[in-house]
């Protein structure tokens, strides 16, 4: 029986694909805080949140760098939907979800959504305590996440 060169270059390429392991992306997904100066190239996050598929390399309190390029895709809430936005309304202090691939030892980041923790509370103030900085609010209407606020004492640190 003769092979073709053609057909013994298919084997050997073959081989060679199966006896060199490949870096497998690894897709993963953080909710954390914003913590240093963002640069056109790096965020920091200190996770809140992360995905399973990570969380033997980041764990909650961890602060990552996370590498995000021009082609990360950048969102924030605008009257509860979701609309594209850039990197310049990133900033420090802001709750951010990235989502990426973990290749070799870098995160890569593909989109980052900016999610507003601002929230309007009204009620009446029952205390004052300047030394601690507090002030306690009986609360009669709420926009924050948590729901079952409304009625409930909120104690407030300034």
């Amino acid at each position: 029986m003769k092979l073709s060169y053609l057909g013994i270059a298919g084997v050997a390429a073959l081989a060679l694909a199966f006896s060199f392991p490949a870096f497998a992306a690894t897709p993963f997904t953080v909710t954390g805080i914003v913590d240093k100066a963002l640069t056109k190239t790096v965020v920091n996050v200190t996770a809140t949140k992360v995905s399973t598929s990570i969380e033997d390399e980041v764990t909650v309190g961890d602060n990552t760098p996370y590498t995000v390029s021009k082609t990360t895709t950048y969102y924030k809430y605008v009257n509860k939907k979701l609309v594209k936005t850039g990197i310049g309304n990133v900033r420090m202090g802001q709750e951010v979800v990235v989502k990426g691939t973990k290749v070799g030892g870098t995160f890569k980041v593909t989109s980052l959504t900016i999610n507003d923790r601002s929230f309007v509370i009204t009620g009446t103030v029952s205390q004052i305590n300047e030394g601690n900085k507090t002030i306690t609010v009986g609360v009669k209407t709420s926009s924050y996440k948590q729901a079952n606020l409304k009625g409930t004492d909120v104690i407030m640190t300034y």
